[in-house]
């Protein structure tokens, strides 16, 4: 049976009996499920909006998106993930309708690699055991950004554990050429070799180096806000990020943290 999930100003139905998300349906219901999140897509999402979701999980985003845009693209490599997705964009037949869901990972280069099934943190780089993976196809960005219009796209949510760091280099002349806003999560823990103090230390700074490449490649963007939890507004985090790009620090190597890189201008009252 399904259920209608509130989240104003939108609703849609999942079935919230598959793959033990209840719990998260509860969790996404209340205040505390990524406010941030919410204050961008109802400050930029509009109905002639393109949306691409690199990262659909069971439906939060996409589903969401998909009550106010014109058009979803999404991408969720997890066939456990992706079976709950595909029930619950059935759910919602005026979604559905608007709606193109592709069953592979995308990083920068295709191939194909193993990816964790640990629900929402399925990743190409974290390992839990191989009872816990699966092979997956992956896609090159620059390929999928070919396909079906979806280099239309005027607005992208990134959260892919991991792939990111790859993925946003590879886009670049996109990004210059098109200019989507882009709201990013980064993960660069999934990226550090745990096996060993040295190792630590080397993986470490082969992330400092990515999130150097990636905040360049970001460069371009006007905008770089960052949400602060205890304020519950924006902040504008552009220059922070130009000292990051030319003095990292190797004890914080996640220097982006969700960060929406955009050429528009959030309203006043969610900007500090």
């Amino acid at each position: 049976m399904a259920r209608k999930i509130e989240k104003p100003p939108v609703s849609f139905n999942v079935d919230d009996t598959r793959d033990g998300t209840k719990a998260f349906w509860d969790w996404y219901e209340s205040p505390t499920w990524e406010p941030d999140t919410v204050l961008v897509f109802n400050a930029l999402l509009k109905p002639e909006t393109r949306y691409l979701d690199l990262g659909g999980y069971v439906g939060p985003t996409a589903l969401y998106a998909g009550n106010i845009v014109s058009e979803v693209y999404v991408v969720e490599p997890n066939p456990l993930n992706r079976a709950t997705l595909e029930v619950n964009i059935a759910l919602n037949p005026d979604v559905a309708s608007k709606t193109k869901l592709y069953p592979f990972a995308v990083s920068d280069k295709s191939g194909s690699l193993k990816i964790s099934l640990h629900q929402s943190e399925s990743s190409l780089f974290r390992r839990v055991g191989s009872e816990n993976e699966a092979v997956v196809d992956v896609v090159a960005i620059n390929d999928l950004l070919t396909r079906d219009n979806i280099g239309d796209c005027d607005f992208i949510k990134i959260d892919v554990e991991g792939a990111e760091y790859f993925i946003i280099p590879a886009m670049a002349d996109f990004i210059r050429r098109r200019r989507p806003s882009i709201l990013l999560a980064t993960h660069a823990g999934y990226l550090w070799d745990r096996s060993s103090i040295w190792s630590r230390i080397r993986s470490a700074f082969g992330v400092l180096r990515k999130n150097r490449k990636l905040i360049s490649t970001m460069m371009t963007y006007k905008h770089h806000y960052c949400f602060d939890e205890k304020t519950k507004v924006y902040r504008d985090q552009k220059r922070k990020n130009s000292l990051r790009r030319l003095i990292p620090i190797p004890c914080r190597a996640a220097l982006v943290s969700t960060t929406l890189f955009t050429d528009k201008e959030l309203p006043a009252e969610i900007v500090r």
